[in-house]
């Protein structure tokens, strides 16, 4: 993908909106494949114009569908954050 990463908006658990954060598809794949899956299939990829396809799931969830990543707990802000 000429060295483009691809990340996920994130909403975390327990925390306020302004810890939502983009995660790398590789780290959030080493945690919580089935979810990465899952997400994927309701969420296209970018046409070649550089934007995402309109879909209903994807108009009505946004970021609020990433809140079942039960597995991870963020702690404390990371350097990026600060």
């Amino acid at each position: 993908m000429n060295g483009v990463q691809t990340s996920y908006p994130v909403r975390w658990r327990g925390y306020p909106p302004s810890w939502d954060s983009w995660e790398h598809r590789a780290q959030l794949i080493a945690d919580v494949l089935g979810l990465v899956e899952q997400y994927d299939e309701t969420h296209p990829l970018r046409s070649k114009k550089g934007r995402r396809k309109t879909t209903s799931s994807n108009a009505s969830t946004g970021i609020a569908r990433c809140q079942s990543l039960r597995s991870w707990k963020r702690c404390a802000p990371s350097s990026r954050d600060q």
